[in-house]
């Protein structure tokens, strides 16, 4: 089994905790992600920019992984209200515009880190 870390602080900024901010087994990508910006800072206080930022640091840990959006199978989006799902939907739709779409499910959350509002688990297959 191969197994690496992913990170990019460049991108996301550092880990917020103990954790890889993505790792990479065999074939399977896996992340969590929060709307951070390279110092580590929530980038507003907006769901729909929050999802960007989560999708675009996504999309800097699956490029150290050599993969891509289009590479990702899997997302599990968390909301701090179910009330913010069609902002979320909206800049979601705007990152993810290939077919066929990764499956998904939306979960409402009681607390997240101060001035998070969305935080995503996500899973891609890459071939390489």
């Amino acid at each position: 089994m191969k197994k690496y870390a992913i990170t990019n602080e460049a991108q996301a900024g550092p880990a917020h905790g103990p954790y890889s901010q993505a790792l990479v087994c065999d074939h399977l990508f896996y992340t969590g992600v929060i709307g951070s910006d390279a110092t580590g800072e929530v980038v507003s206080d907006k769901v729909y920019e929050q999802t960007i930022r989560c999708l675009e640091n996504t999309e800097a840990f699956l490029k150290e992984a050599g993969g891509s959006l289009a590479d990702v199978i899997n997302v599990t989006v968390y909301l701090l209200q179910m009330s913010d799902f069609d902002e979320m939907n909206r800049a979601y739709k705007e990152k993810f515009v290939d077919a066929p779409k990764p499956a998904r499910a939306t979960v409402a959350v009681h607390e997240m880190l101060p001035g998070v509002k969305v935080e995503m688990v996500v899973t891609a297959y890459l071939e390489n």
